[in-house]
């Protein structure tokens, strides 16, 4: 007989190597300490490291530049930051097989001072982390408790209570309901929401009547319904939901529920209303006005804030959270926010042997706080890009450019882009600047900045030109202001309060961004530098 094959041996196991940041806490927000020298914080920063080989190296980045240099464990610095703003932490690991990995990114933001939320759930969801995501953007900290661990010295120092599954936690939690109901009589904004109610097995018993005494509304009626687009249609929203985190127009919500009754205060606020009843399915209720000041306000929202079963965009229910947020806790929109953004170059004409430098100046020199700001920065294709620094913020890579994340931008900052280019020496160079807020200005002015310098000698001349822009899809019909240099200036708004469309017969040039017909609203005009 033929002898039996040998067993192949078992296949020795992969080497094991991945890596998570356990602190600090993703989109985590920290305070400056001013009592310092220098203000300054603390950042801790930890890797929990699952490994099979020895590491050789772990390398630590805020903002792509390298800040640690781990050899051993711990894998646990404290880390001092001494600016504000957005910070993207990003590590790298290599083990003694040579591996290499990154692991995954978190963002944390410094800020000069952030007011605290309290957020209470059972569980995380989806919905928290689109509510932590809204709140960063904000400048604003989050705190989440537990419905069974809070007791009212938890709410000291806290200035929003958010309840995410009110009505159901109020069954259970009875004792909460009343620590929050005394809590916002002292005057303390509460923010009340639920998930969708079919998941009760009882609808009788929901809400409870120590929820309906916290809310302050009489009835809550349940609708068997699908997905009903809900929209705003009375001139009372306009306080809350034309806010300076956006207008709210239309939002896709899924709802079974509708508020039958507000009439337990005169000056309850309907906000959104339900499709079928004609019942709201979101209401503001301030309950004790002295003079201007609205103390203990809350707000009931009778839906998720990222609807089940709903994909797609969901900005506008972002910005109606972020808007609710601000409405409860009096953060009155900003009159004066002045943001600009400015392109110089110190060799405006160069030949395809030189280098070309680049500056790009953001400086904000209102009062108000700008939160969320990016600043988009591109340039044509004919450009190469050689290097680039800048003062703040982390970068992504988008179409023929960078985007840079500066999270809060407080007033009397600048900061300075620089890049270095080699231009082709046959076509124009085009760099484009954009600035944008999560809390927009009340009038965008000189938000956007480009310039446009052409290399080749035989056009200098040349008194009217289209220049393309570097998103590859409109351009810009310019008169060359200087002959003699090349050097374009062109500046750009939306306010056509005070701002008239110029014709070529003028001198200057002005033609619509976009390609489609814009309303008055969204109409993008260019002009030249004065």
């Amino acid at each position: 007989p033929e002898p039996e094959p040998e067993p192949e041996p078992e296949p020795e196991p992969e080497p094991e190597l991945d890596a998570v940041f356990t602190s600090p806490g993703d989109h985590e927000i920290f305070e400056l300490n001013f009592n310092h020298t220098s203000p300054v914080v603390e950042i801790p920063i930890e890797l929990d490291v699952n490994h099979t080989n020895p590491i050789v190296s772990i390398e630590l980045f805020a903002n792509h530049q390298l800040i640690h240099r781990f050899t051993r464990s711990p894998f646990r610095i404290m880390w001092a930051a001494e600016k504000s703003g957005a910070f993207l932490l990003e590590a790298k690991i290599e083990d003694a097989a040579n591996n290499v990995i990154w692991v995954n990114p978190i963002q944390v933001q410094v800020v000069h001072y952030s007011k605290q939320v309290l957020l209470i759930e059972e569980s995380s969801n989806r919905q928290t982390q689109s509510i932590k995501e809204a709140l960063f953007d904000m400048g604003i900290q989050l705190r989440i408790m537990h419905p069974a661990q809070i007791h009212a010295e938890d709410l000291i120092g806290v200035e929003l209570a958010i309840w995410k599954e009110s009505i159901t936690d109020s069954i259970i939690y009875p004792e909460l309901t009343s620590t929050l109901h005394h809590w916002n009589l002292s005057g303390n904004p509460v923010y009340l929401m639920t998930q969708e109610a079919l998941m009760a097995e009882d609808r009788n018993n929901l809400p409870t009547n120590e929820w309906y005494a916290l809310a302050n509304l009489q009835q809550i009626n349940f609708v068997e319904d699908t997905l009903i687009p809900e929209t705003v249609h009375n001139e009372s929203n306009k306080p809350f939901l034309m806010g300076q985190y956006g207008d709210i127009h239309t939002i896709p919500l899924r709802t079974n529920a509708s508020v039958t009754a507000q009439t337990s205060h005169p000056d309850s606020i309907p906000i959104l209303t339900h499709r079928l009843t004609g019942d709201a399915v979101m209401a503001a209720v301030p309950p004790m006005i002295e003079g201007s000041t609205v103390k203990g306000k809350k707000a009931i929202q009778l839906f998720p804030m990222i609807p089940a079963g709903v994909n797609g965009e969901t900005s506008d229910l972002r910005s109606l959270f972020q808007n609710t947020v601000c409405w409860c806790m009096d953060c009155a929109p900003c009159e004066n926010m002045d943001l600009s953004v400015g392109i110089s170059t110190p060799n405006p004409s160069p030949n395809h042997d030189t280098h070309q430098k680049v500056y790009v100046e953001l400086r904000h020199q209102g009062e108000c706080n700008a939160s969320g700001t990016v600043i988009e920065i591109q340039w044509s294709e004919s450009l190469d890009l050689v290097q680039w620094s800048a003062s703040a913020g982390w970068m992504e890579p988008i179409l023929n450019g960078f985007r840079f994340h500066l999270g809060v931008v407080t007033s009397a900052s600048k900061e300075i882009f620089e890049f270095t280019f080699q231009p082709d020496s046959k076509t124009y160079s085009t760099n484009m600047a954009m600035v944008d807020t999560n809390n927009s200005e009340p009038y965008q002015r000189n938000n956007t900045a480009i310039k446009v310098i052409h290399n080749s000698p035989s056009i200098i001349d040349t008194p009217l030109a289209i220049i393309p822009l570097p998103d590859q899809q409109h351009a810009v019909f310019a008169q060359n202001p200087f002959p003699n240099s090349g050097e374009w200036n062109i500046e750009w708004s939306t306010d056509l309060v005070n701002w008239m469309q110029i014709s070529l017969d003028q001198g200057n040039v002005i033609l619509p961004l976009k390609d489609v017909t814009p309303t008055p609203e969204e109409t993008l005009f260019f002009r030249h530098l004065p």
